[in-house]
């Protein structure tokens, strides 16, 4: 009866359901919740003798939305750099799940105010998307908005601009307008 429980809880779709749901916790300011939830799935992963890695870097990256959201920024920046290595070791550094990983790496640096470091993460996550989907698919203006944010961040505003207009065409592109994904690269151009 034990071994079934534990199994059940090494189950990918186990540890998925508790990362989404840590996620919300997170958007909704419940962070002791959405910690308890993460670090209760590293625990679980951590337990197996080979820990699935796809399911340990997606509890990563959730980890440091978490720690981003509550300031705590040196604790996102851990947890993401190892959610890098564990994307990057799973699925190659040229992955989407790598590139997601990377460029919330690069939105703590923006946060930070550290630009110079914010750029790399942004920049290497946008190509990779851009690689993957194409330049018009709705994920890369995704990806391209980030980076455009941090070009505004950062008092670069001919790339923000540029990067903005690029993410208004492709969301036009994709949803029609006018449509609710034009609010953000509007309102910062």
């Amino acid at each position: 009866e034990l071994q079934r429980e534990i199994s059940g809880m090494r189950h990918p779709l186990t540890i998925l359901t508790m990362t989404e749901l840590a996620w919300a916790y997170t958007r909704s300011g419940k962070f002791d919740q959405a910690e308890k939830l993460l670090d209760q799935a590293v625990e679980v992963l951590g337990e197996a003798n080979e820990p699935p890695d796809r399911e340990l870097g997606m509890v990563l990256r959730c980890q440091g939305k978490l720690y981003s959201a509550r300031g705590e920024f040196h604790k996102a920046l851990s947890v993401l750099t190892k959610g890098v290595s564990v994307h990057t070791r799973t699925h190659g550094a040229n992955h989407t799940e790598t590139a997601e990983t990377l460029e919330e790496l690069g939105r703590v640096f923006t946060w930070m105010g550290d630009f110079a470091r914010a750029k790399q993460p942004l920049e290497t996550g946008y190509s990779i998307f851009r690689n993957a989907h194409g330049p018009d698919h709705f994920e890369t203006a995704v990806s391209l908005e980030r980076m455009a944010t941090m070009y505004l961040a950062a008092g670069e505003h001919a790339k923000a601009e540029k990067a903005f207009l690029e993410v208004l065409r492709i969301y036009r592109k994709s949803f029609g307008s006018p449509n609710k994904k034009e609010f953000m690269p509007l309102c910062s151009l």
